[in-house]
């Protein structure tokens, strides 16, 4: 075991998952050969159970790594709008913002959409000559959307300045 920084660990596995790919690809284009009229067979260019084995060595690596970072991300503490917060909390916000950000600018792309010929009175008279107007406004849905990406970006720098000083053993 040695110590490394969540940062490295989180590189670390990206680099293990990527070979794991490449190993199924591998075991996948070479696990199935043709088989001639005779019986007989061809022999594939490479070893699949060795592969096979590769594999296993790697899945365990991976989950090692992986048990790892999350022993950090649920022992390491940050403080965070003057409170203490596990990394795990941090993330956990961070992927709630992500989903706000989101819905709210699906909001603002719907309510543009819905709002066609763009005037400053958001309104439009439809073919059958019915009016629309939109009762939401875009530009205070663009500044709600503008400081959850603030506080996101924010806690973003938190949590990959914690990930590379906080170390962990695996």
């Amino acid at each position: 075991m040695s110590n490394h920084s969540i940062g490295q660990a989180l590189l670390e596995r990206s680099a293990v998952i990527a070979k794991l790919e490449d190993i199924l690809k591998r075991i996948c284009s070479h696990g199935i050969v043709n088989v001639k009229q005779d019986g007989s067979f061809d022999t594939p260019n490479e070893d699949v159970k060795k592969l096979f084995e590769e594999l296993i060595i790697l899945e365990n690596r991976r989950d090692k790594i992986t048990s790892a970072i999350l022993h950090g991300n649920y022992s390491t503490t940050v403080i965070y709008d003057n409170k203490e917060h596990k990394l795990i909390e941090i993330i956990e916000m961070i992927d709630s913002l992500k989903g706000r950000i989101k819905r709210v600018r699906d909001l603002i792309t719907k309510f543009d959409e819905d709002t066609e010929p763009k005037s400053k009175s958001r309104s439009y008279y439809s073919d059958d000559k019915e009016k629309y107007k939109c009762i939401m406004d875009i530009s205070e849905l663009r500044n709600i959307a503008d400081k959850y990406s603030s506080k996101k970006n924010e806690l973003q720098v938190l949590l990959q300045s914690a990930n590379w000083s906080t170390q962990i053993k695996y």
